[in-house]
């Protein structure tokens, strides 16, 4: 009678950490979300142990970094974009640009490395007009 296959939170490290740094992280620069995580077997439980084990590094909510992913400053970024719809790999998304996503302001500056925004205040809307009259600001027409 043929051995049943451990369960993924009992299988060797070497099976485990594979699960994770192949596809898709391979190809969104070492980045894997638990959506993706979870497509490929690997639980949120086991993704927690992976992190004490030093197999992964979490570098944002729901988003793991493999120990081959070269942190740089649009890390972050890149992990907040990919939260955005952490079921799907970035190659997907970048195929439909319409609905990818964009950055903008002081995330675009620094992307492009073309120095910094200054913060700016913000415009309401009518939605917001009684929200801002209620609390002593001046609405804009």
């Amino acid at each position: 009678m043929p051995t049943p296959t451990p369960p993924t939170a009992t299988r060797p490290r070497c099976c485990r950490a594979s699960a994770c740094r192949g596809p898709p992280a391979a190809d969104q620069w070492g980045l894997l979300t638990t959506g993706q995580a979870a497509a490929a077997g690997v639980g949120k439980m086991m993704l927690s142990r992976m992190v004490a084990d030093g197999e992964l590094e979490r570098v944002f909510h729901g988003v793991y970094a493999t120990p081959s992913a070269a942190a740089d400053r649009n890390t972050e970024t890149r992990a907040q974009w990919l939260v955005l719809d952490p079921h799907r790999l970035a190659e997907d998304r970048l195929a439909e640009p319409h609905v990818a996503g964009v950055i903008s302001h002081a995330t675009a500056a620094a992307a492009y490395n073309i120095g910094t925004c200054p913060p700016t205040r913000s415009r309401s809307r009518c939605h917001d007009a009684g929200r801002l009259a209620a609390a002593g600001c001046a609405s804009m027409s």
